[in-house]
């Protein structure tokens, strides 16, 4: 049973008990849904959906049993956690530690060790990292530079940026 961060708590919603929830999931239609267990930080026992909806953004979810914004304030700023298990990738599709796992190297992380710096923004200035770069264990050694280019999105080409991958041939 491996859990994947999948999102984190960053706000309730009015007075029944909803949680703002922004996703870090490519895979929300699976992970957010109706009778679905999540997990909160270390919280060993499951929490169960009740209602789901997207409000600008963000899924605002209540959990069985916890319909009361008094029960559910002390999760603002909890990790959510999926199973790995709940989600059925295609066949061209991999969780990003199995590529780690499989000795793929992530160039971005590789040049940029702890530099923390987002391919995507959203409206509230929010980033994430959504764009990757893999090369194989062999070229490992020939990784130069990698970086991202944000005028693709500052300049409204795109809403994400652009990443740039130097290979020394």
């Amino acid at each position: 049973m491996e859990k994947l961060k999948i999102g984190k708590i960053v706000g309730t919603h009015a007075l029944k008990g909803e949680l703002k929830i922004r996703s870090f999931s490519d895979f929300n239609d699976q992970r957010f849904v109706v009778g679905h267990k999540l997990y909160l930080n270390e919280i060993v026992d499951p929490f169960i959906i009740k209602t789901v909806r997207v409000h600008k953004g963000n899924y605002l979810i209540s959990f069985e049993g916890l319909q009361d914004i008094n029960l559910v304030e002390k999760y603002i700023g909890y990790n959510v956690y999926g199973l790995k298990e709940d989600v059925e990738l295609d066949d061209d599709e991999y969780f990003y530690d199995d590529l780690i796992d499989k000795g793929y190297v992530d160039t971005y992380r590789h040049c940029n060790n702890e530099k923390q710096e987002y391919s995507w923004v959203g409206r509230t200035n929010d980033g994430y990292r959504y764009d990757y770069g893999f090369v194989s264990a062999d070229l490992k050694t020939s990784i130069l530079d990698c970086r991202y280019l944000h005028e693709t999105r500052k300049n409204g080409l795109t809403d994400h940026s652009g990443i740039v991958i130097e290979l020394e041939i």
